[in-house]
């Protein structure tokens, strides 16, 4: 498994966004397109790929300059449940460390709480919804290793 940030020139921004759309907002019954952030240009992009074909990717947009969000975690369907999706997520957290990000948060869907609780996130505020599903603003502190 390799992973690789990119820019939106990549060739595999593409397949990015359709992985996003299939696995994360189809399922919640919104059209292509809601994918797709305002703020794709500031956002940082991790892919995982095995064998030139990508199979997972995160995206992180910086809220402020200390702040970011995690605005889509999205694997294939065959990958999920797989360590790789951990150490994908830990290596932006490591990149973000490295850009002065200190707290990283994620809007969590209901069967996504606990893979998050798992990574060290906690609940920072009341569950809430939106289009019809439940999200809970999961919250982490980025520390640098030593």
């Amino acid at each position: 498994m390799k992973f690789k940030f990119i820019t939106l020139s990549d060739p595999y921004y593409r397949d990015e966004l359709m992985l996003r759309w299939e696995m994360v907002e189809k399922p919640k019954g919104l059209p292509p397109g809601f994918e797709i952030s305002g703020e794709e240009k500031e956002c940082f992009h991790l892919i995982a790929l095995e064998k030139k074909q990508l199979v997972g990717g995160v995206v992180c947009h910086p809220q402020s300059q200390t702040e970011g969000k995690i605005f889509h975690l999205a694997l294939s369907e065959e990958y999920r449940g797989q360590p790789f999706s951990r150490q994908m997520l830990s290596t932006m957290e490591d990149f973000l460390i490295h850009k002065g990000i200190s707290h990283l948060y994620v809007l969590a869907v209901e069967e996504m709480r606990d893979f998050y609780s798992h990574l060290g996130f906690v609940s920072e505020e009341s569950p809430f919804e939106q289009f019809g599903i439940s999200y809970q603003k999961m919250g982490k502190m980025l520390l640098a290793s030593a």
